[in-house]
């Protein structure tokens, strides 16, 4: 299921998904992007290594433990497959575990667009500039109660980010956050997350809605291309995606100290 895309794409859309998903915290070692949200979501606590730290590697681990240790967060990367390869094998001989196998699917925004069908007279989706009460208690990441307060924050640090809703007889049965960003090549790159449905309207094309509203947004602020990240092993979300088009650009997963 996992593409062979060239190194330099997966290095520019990783960068394209660094941007959508800002962490307060940050710092530099070489190429190294270490990042840190109090805890909150894996991308915004790890180190992501698009490139070659600036001293030696044992060097620059000890530094990353440090860098974490030091905000009270465990060290981890985010290891984006096969372009880190060699750094994974590193981490892994050093007995780092690799845990969370994700695959970054894309797909060309016309292609989606044409492929949502027919929105079966669900409302539209609402869009708004920053999450309300509602979204939020909407919104449960990995099954969590719901979001802590630095949520808000890191949703919200991107460039003009998006916020949907798909809301039918005053419940919210949906949501999803947007935002566009423009690679290296001057690609504009939709990036969809949080895209949750409640359990009550599942299988009655609130996602599709949802989608179908971001990505009309998304074409008024110049995206093309969308990209997303799924857990490998959530078969019902790569069903939905498969019949939309996606494909997998390639995998990512996290090391941390055993």
């Amino acid at each position: 299921m996992v593409s062979s895309a060239p190194a330099i794409e997966i290095g520019r859309l990783e960068a394209v998904a660094a941007l959508g998903w800002r962490a307060p915290d940050t710092a530099r070692l070489g190429d190294w992007l270490l990042r840190a949200a109090e805890g909150w979501t894996g991308r915004g606590n790890s180190v992501l290594p698009l490139g070659e730290p600036d001293r030696p590697m044992d060097e620059a681990l000890g530094a990353v433990r440090e860098w974490y240790a030091e905000r009270g967060l465990p060290a981890r990367f985010q290891v984006p497959l096969p372009l880190c390869g060699g750094l994974d094998a590193a981490l892994a001989m050093r007995g780092w575990r690799a845990y969370n196998p994700t695959l970054v699917r894309i797909a060309t925004v016309e292609r989606v667009l044409q492929r949502l069908g027919d929105p079966g007279g669900l409302p539209p989706a609402t869009l708004e500039e920053a999450p309300t009460a509602a979204w939020l208690a909407a919104y449960h990441y990995r099954g969590s109660e719901g979001p802590p307060p630095i949520a808000a924050a890191v949703m919200t640090a991107a460039d003009n980010p998006v916020f949907a809703s798909v809301v039918v007889d005053d419940d919210v049965a949906g949501i999803a956050r947007a935002v566009v960003d423009y690679d290296t090549d001057g690609l504009g790159w939709c990036g969809i997350t949080a895209l949750e449905t409640a359990p009550a309207w599942r299988r009655r094309g609130i996602g599709r809605q949802l989608m179908r509203g971001v990505l009309r947004w998304a074409v008024r602020g110049g995206a093309a291309l969308i990209y997303l990240q799924v857990m490998e092993d959530n078969a019902a979300a790569h069903a939905m995606y498969d019949q939309l088009g996606f494909v997998t650009s390639h995998r990512y997963h996290y090391r941390t100290p055993a």
